[in-house]
């Protein structure tokens, strides 16, 4: 963390409705105490917690019971001047200074995500992406609180409009897109998910999706070197060809047989 960053205070919240959440959102503390035992944390929810000795503080906010997925968006109750929300289905892998860092030149960061080529956003250009809401950084300011607040009108309005359908990250989209806010990409490192093939470089920072062991099986296959490869499901880490062994390639191709053969037998 840079030392603007160290004098400035900076946390983490989680948001979460209901016992299943909050009991994930806990496993998640869990690592990320690991790693960054010195960052203060935060729980915004509906009802007390069966466990209120795992948080640091805890906001009860009883108008978030039954909103779902839209919670999250109220992440800006988060009460330190740089802050990020993590989803309750992560696990923190490394420290996370170097996202906060990124908030002495930014306001506002998320990783590109794996979707929004899907649908059309009027008045977006399709270069300008998608970001993954499961991992964000931002520091309080005047734009961000309107971005905000601008992310909530727009999730509602999309709501009424497609029948309920819950959309947090295109509303976060195009709010970001109409906002003041200026706004950087995190790595996928710092918000790596199992099912979708990846480009790393560097360890995982931070892990997203379920379960904990998926997880935790995804960190251990990335984590034996540090230089640039791919993540692809069920197969783990591949390099470059010239820098993999005769055996680690045919451990590979064997695996993708035996990927394939599987699925076929699947559809049967």
């Amino acid at each position: 963390m840079s030392e603007k960053a160290e004098k400035l205070t900076c946390g983490v919240i989680y948001v979460a409705t209901g016992a299943k959440f909050v009991d994930e959102a806990e496993a998640s503390v869990a690592t990320l105490r690991q790693s960054n035992p010195s960052l203060p944390v935060v729980l915004l929810t509906d009802s007390p917690p069966a466990r209120p000795a795992v948080w640091d503080e805890v906001i009860i906010a009883a108008e978030l019971e039954g909103q779902g997925a839209r919670a999250k968006l109220h992440m800006d109750r988060a009460p330190w001047d740089r802050c990020v929300f993590l989803d309750t289905d992560t696990m923190v892998c490394g420290n996370l200074g170097a996202g906060f860092a990124l908030l002495d030149r930014f306001d506002f960061a998320g990783e590109h995500s794996h979707s929004g080529h899907h649908y059309e956003a009027p008045g977006l250009p399709t270069s300008f992406p998608e970001i993954n809401s499961g991992v964000l950084f931002w520091k309080k300011n005047a734009a961000t609180q309107t971005l905000f607040q601008r992310w909530r009108e727009i999730y509602d309005a999309d709501s009424k409009k497609y029948a309920g359908r819950k959309w947090d990250q295109k509303s976060l989209r195009q709010a970001v897109w109409e906002s003041d806010v200026r706004f950087t990409n995190l790595p996928s490192s710092y918000n790596l998910m199992p099912y979708f093939p990846a480009a790393l470089e560097g360890q995982v920072v931070v892990a997203h999706g379920r379960s904990m062991k998926n997880l935790e099986r995804m960190n251990s296959r990335l984590s034996g070197c540090d230089q640039l490869r791919a993540y692809v499901p069920g197969l783990g880490a591949l390099r470059h060809p010239n820098d993999m062994s005769w055996s680690l390639i045919a451990w590979t191709i064997w695996r993708l047989v035996a990927m394939k053969a599987r699925g076929m037998i699947l559809k049967r």
